[in-house]
């Protein structure tokens, strides 16, 4: 039949472990792209390794501090934004898809009948 063949795409491999995540994380380097991003608004005391260092200089400036609370806050209420504008966008595709396999059925229909008809 027409539209039957499954491409052959190999099997999804297994997500890491913890730990292997972890160790990925610890043996990065400082100047990863990834741990770049919003590094002057957030100290990362784990990153560097000086975390008492870091938790000192905090206690004795609170205006630090409120400013790291103040942007863990708004990236928090950013990321629930985001999460219900995943899910509507979800949604959206779930019935995409629901249309688009309606389609594709009634096109296999319409061929199926004019076949039948030429034959």
């Amino acid at each position: 039949m027409m539209f039957k063949k499954k491409p052959n795409i190999p099997p999804r491999p297994k997500p890491p472990l913890i730990e292997h995540i972890i160790e990925d994380i610890k043996n990065a380097p400082h100047d990863d792209v990834a741990f770049a991003v919003g590094e002057e608004e957030i100290n990362t005391p784990s990153r560097s390794g000086n975390k008492d260092a870091s938790q000192a200089s905090d206690q004795d400036n609170p205006e630090a501090t409120f400013q790291k609370m103040k942007i863990f806050i708004e990236v928090n209420r950013d990321l629930k934004e985001m999460i219900v504008k995943l899910e509507a966008q979800n949604e959206e595709l779930k019935e995409a898809d629901v249309k688009l396999k309606n389609i594709a059925e009634d096109i296999r229909r319409q061929a199926s009948e004019a076949l039948k008809e030429c034959g």
